[in-house]
């Protein structure tokens, strides 16, 4: 089985199977009526409904006709647009990898969009370019996506465009699809959040944001390198309470503004921060999520 497949499995099959598909009821089926597969309710029938959809034994309990109304499901697509900056090649509060996290975030939601007979593409980048693969079926294909994913944060050494990625998905996303955008604890300026509106308007949109690990509390357990320069955070800093919590007090500045951002859009949200509670903070965010428009 490929490599990153067996740790997204292992880590759901944690939970049971049942919690896990109840997850993602609601997300993939129209709440349109038609002549789907899971029937919903009875009604009166109305001149124009379909005789195959009377129901004859509730008819004739009633006395008057009553016709079944049904969800009709449809196959959709889960496009993951991933922050692939080289500040993605970090460490969390946990002292886990964060381009790892990331990998497991997609890994899980396309995994469950599979299971669930539909498509999973990929958009990644950062300042130096982007890279999309159409959303298609199958395992040996996320799990491509998976590897192109980490490969992608591991060479890279270009500054993040998160905004960037998403204009260029939001312009080549032409059916209704599941956004699943992951990055880490970003800067939510007038530009990314014109596109996190813009995206949110045309598709049913998730956010995963992926903790950053506070450096100055990291100089504890040794030298400390900046993602994106290299240079290394001076060792005396581990000796500053007030520095480390100067910069606590800023990523919750920051996630309180993403936050407040992406509850008046309607995005549904989470953060992870390690392996362990990555899969129930993903499905906790999913059970929360009212049905796809």
């Amino acid at each position: 089985m490929p490599a990153h497949l067996v740790r997204v499995k292992s880590k759901l099959y944690v939970r049971s199977r049942r919690r896990i598909v109840h997850a993602l009821d609601g997300e993939y089926a129209s709440r349109s009526r038609g002549r789907g597969f899971d029937f919903e309710d009875l009604r009166d029938y109305q001149p124009g409904d379909d005789v195959r959809d009377i129901d004859w034994k509730a008819t004739a309990r009633r006395g008057e006709p009553l016709v079944r109304r049904h969800l009709v499901t449809r196959q959709r697509s889960l496009v993951a647009l991933v922050d692939t900056a080289s500040t993605m090649n970090a460490r969390t509060p946990a002292h886990e990898d964060k381009g790892d996290l990331a990998v497991l975030a997609v890994g899980v939601l396309g995994y469950l969009a599979l299971k669930h007979g539909d498509r999973v593409g990929l958009v990644r980048g950062d300042a130096g370019g982007v890279v999309a693969a159409r959303p298609r079926e199958g395992e040996r294909h996320l799990e491509q996506l998976l590897g192109a994913t980490r490969t992608a944060i591991d060479t890279s050494r270009s500054a993040p465009d998160l905004a960037g990625v998403i204009e260029h998905a939001r312009r080549r996303l032409t059916r209704d699809a599941i956004v699943v955008v992951v990055t880490d604890d970003v800067e939510m300026d007038e530009r990314l959040e014109q596109s996190v509106r813009r995206l949110a308007a045309a598709h049913d949109t998730l956010w995963v944001a992926v903790a950053d690990a506070n450096p100055a509390r990291e100089l504890a357990r040794g030298e400390v390198a900046d993602a994106r320069g290299g240079w290394r955070v001076p060792r005396y800093l581990s000796r500053s309470r007030r520095i480390a919590d100067e910069h606590d007090e800023l990523t919750t500045r920051l996630r309180e503004s993403l936050a407040d951002v992406l509850d008046d859009a309607h995005v549904s949200r989470c953060r992870v921060e390690s392996s362990d509670t990555a899969v129930r903070e993903l499905l906790t965010m999913l059970r929360r999520r009212p049905y796809a428009h």
